[in-house]
């Protein structure tokens, strides 16, 4: 009897790891959108077939604890585990996962030059760097490469090992310092100058060097096609407490109904703005959002 017993229970633990290994995973587009702080949102989907209980997924950095959501085509949460640079979800039979998390470990600065540096799995990496950023290296050509709202959008479609540094423009000051007409320096301007020549080298370069790209990926058609169906959790609420207001409110209300924080909401709002999904316009000092016409 108790032979018996140990005999079931491996049966059943073998039929469950085959129901995990024998699951086809269509590793689909990862997006990395960048921010100007250095945090990282990570997006990206994967196709299931079969209805297995269980799969386990790739990480892109270490996810931040309190922001990881993971939901299933229909938008309904998934449990999840993280595991060293896996995540095991519970899928549950599901045909469609969207994973969405913010990172902080793909990024670093040195002396003014940010560099994104990951090791990609998936055979399209999407590349969203902040507003204003030049690029000053990249680990390859990508396959294609856009300037949207501001963002320099770059696309590689290979796996491995991808990294681009740039830096973020400098905004002119507002007024410029006063000084003292008693004490001129020379050694000021000099510093001034070496400055000035500190960074005016690498910025020309990188923007020679992004013009070549540009040259180059305008030689190829590319048709952007934005899916709402596949886009972040958080983003597809957004569209659908619209909807359920009739196509337009005001950020504050949004973010008492989304019960998620203000900078949060924010940043999605601005992502959807620059997907062309909704537009942001000021009405009496305060944020009010109204959605397009979607196809």
């Amino acid at each position: 009897m108790k032979k018996a017993l140990v005999l079931l229970l491996l049966l059943l633990t073998t039929f469950r790891c085959l129901q995990c290994v024998s699951q086809e995973i269509e590793m689909e587009n990862i997006v990395l959108l960048v921010f100007e702080d250095g945090y990282v949102e990570v997006s990206y989907l994967v196709r299931l077939s079969g209805e297995e209980i269980e799969v386990e997924l790739p990480l892109v950095g270490d996810p931040e604890e309190e922001f990881m959501i993971i939901t299933d085509e229909e938008g309904l949460l998934l449990n999840y585990e993280i595991k060293g640079s896996k995540v095991i979800v519970e899928s549950l039979g599901a045909k469609l996962v969207n994973v969405t998390y913010h990172t902080r470990m793909i990024t670093k600065m040195e002396a003014g030059i940010w560099t994104l540096n990951i090791t990609s799995p998936f055979n399209k990496t999407t590349i969203k760097l902040p507003k204003n950023s030049i690029i000053l290296g990249l680990s390859g050509i990508p396959s294609s490469i856009s300037k949207k709202d501001g963002r320099t959008v770059l696309v590689f479609e290979n796996r491995g090992i991808i990294w681009t540094s740039y830096v973020l423009e400098l905004e002119p000051p507002t007024s410029a310092p006063t000084q003292s007409s008693e004490e001129p320096s020379s050694t000021g301007s000099g510093k001034k100058e070496e400055g000035f020549y500190t960074w005016f080298v690498p910025v020309v370069a990188g923007m020679i060097f992004i013009t070549f790209l540009l040259i180059i990926s305008l030689k190829k058609p590319r048709k952007i096609v934005v899916k709402v169906e596949e886009l972040p959790y958080v983003d597809r609420l957004i569209i659908e407490e619209l909807k359920a207001r009739g196509g337009s409110a005001f950020q504050s209300e949004l973010i008492k109904a989304l019960n998620l924080p203000k900078t949060t909401v924010w940043r999605h709002l601005k992502g959807l703005e620059e997907e062309g999904l909704i537009e942001i316009r000021k009405i009496r000092g305060m944020n009010y959002v109204r959605l397009r016409e979607l196809k």
